[in-house]
């Protein structure tokens, strides 16, 4: 499946949700598990990638590295991670059914709509 770094990047949360609920039943759920492993794989790299950038144009207080809006460098950090995060990467996976029994959060549910297919 092709996706963007932003959609790898943005999901995690929303599918830890997911595959902590023990409402789902376990022929959905293994699939969902599987993905998510796959993707958190993904989720580590791309999250490296934005730690060097903060690291690049952050500053150092009280031994924390981090950036800000008033930074001088924040423009060329948004401009960086943008393109980060809109790299598209090929991820094989395909999406996960999901019983529509299965109520989702809308704030989980935006993340997760390239990553689920809903089934009766």
């Amino acid at each position: 499946m092709k996706l963007t770094n932003g959609d790898v990047f943005l999901c995690k949360e929303a599918l830890q949700h997911l595959t902590d609920r023990d409402d789902i039943p376990i022929k959905y759920s293994m699939p969902i598990v599987r993905m998510a492993k796959k993707l958190n794989e993904e989720h580590v790299l791309i999250d490296q990638k934005r730690n060097r950038l903060i690291q690049k144009y952050g500053e150092t207080k009280e031994g924390q590295v981090s950036i800000k809006p008033d930074n001088p460098n924040w423009d060329k950090f948004v401009q960086e991670f943008t393109e980060l995060m809109n790299l598209e990467t090929e991820v094989n996976i395909t999406p996960a059914k999901i019983p529509e029994t299965i109520i989702i959060p809308n704030k989980d549910l935006m993340f997760l709509e390239p990553f689920l297919e809903v089934v009766e």
